[in-house]
């Protein structure tokens, strides 16, 4: 688990980079791609780790809060 928390964290900082573009912009459509980023985030980690998604779920909700973090909602 750790190796996948660790690679899922490496493409997480993708997906809270996105988050805080969401965050300095007003509309949907911003938030809208940090929400395909994190998934686009979670599933390359699951690909590097041939872990499957549904291993994902402490990582998918750390990601989550650091994006709630990240755009101050």
């Amino acid at each position: 688990m750790k190796t996948v928390v660790t690679s899922a964290g490496t493409h997480a900082k993708a997906a809270t980079s996105a988050g805080k573009q969401a965050s300095d912009a007003a509309g949907d459509a911003r938030v809208a791609s940090a929400v395909i980023a994190l998934a686009r985030a979670l599933a390359k980690a699951a690909a590097d780790t041939s872990t499957s998604v549904s291993d994902l779920g402490e990582v998918a909700t750390t990601t989550a809060a650091n994006l709630k973090k990240a755009t101050g909602k």
